[in-house]
């Protein structure tokens, strides 16, 4: 029964302006640069109220910005990587489950024609919790991965990888419903076999 919700004959359509500002820059050959602007506008937007009836609940704003970087630091070894904010407008009706701040990079490097050795991480920051919600906020989390990979035998791909190589207890927020919100998978490691037809 905790899941139903109310039907509701006056619901208005929710509506959105958005406007958005890209610039793509390539600083030299092997350096690329990328910038982001953005900016969403919310009227009527639909949620549910305490008696868990959808309603038109008001207007909501965010801004946004996003970052991103590649280079080609050798022939054979390339470092990319990408970083966003987002400034929600702080009300009833922002994502209280989005971080604020994310942030990702990653290095690959083909030290022979048949090899191929990444490394990358994530970062996810500033997630607050919702009015009412007595729960400290979710705590931020960097997570790193990595994988070795061999493509030297016709049509047969082998990749070995760790995941969460530093055993970070990273969690995604969720609802009140989940006391500890969910527990992102602790360090593993896996190998896979490919062929290709």
């Amino acid at each position: 029964d905790t899941a139903r919700a109310i039907s509701n004959d006056n619901l208005d359509a929710e509506k959105s302006e958005t406007w958005e500002l890209a610039f793509s820059y390539e600083a030299t050959k092997d350096i690329n640069l990328g910038l982001n602007l953005y900016n969403i506008e919310q009227t009527d937007t639909i949620a549910r109220d305490s008696n868990r009836q959808y309603q038109n609940l008001g207007d909501h704003e965010t801004f946004g910005i996003e970052i991103e970087a590649s280079w080609q630091a050798t022939r054979h070894l390339t470092f990319s990587g990408n970083y966003s904010y987002i400034d929600p407008q702080d009300n009833e009706l922002r994502n209280f489950l989005a971080p604020q701040q994310e942030a990702f990079l990653r290095s690959d490097w083909n030290f022979n024609p048949d090899w191929n050795w990444d490394v990358q991480a994530n970062w996810i920051a500033d997630r607050e919790r919702q009015d009412g919600d007595s729960r400290s906020d979710v705590g931020d989390y960097i997570v790193a991965d990595t994988t070795l990979r061999y493509s030297g035998i016709q049509k047969w791909e082998f990749a070995v990888s760790v995941r969460n190589i530093f055993d970070e207890d990273a969690r995604e927020a969720l609802g009140t419903s989940v006391e500890n919100d969910f527990p992102l998978p602790e360090r593993n490691a896996y190998a896979e076999l490919r062929y290709k037809f």
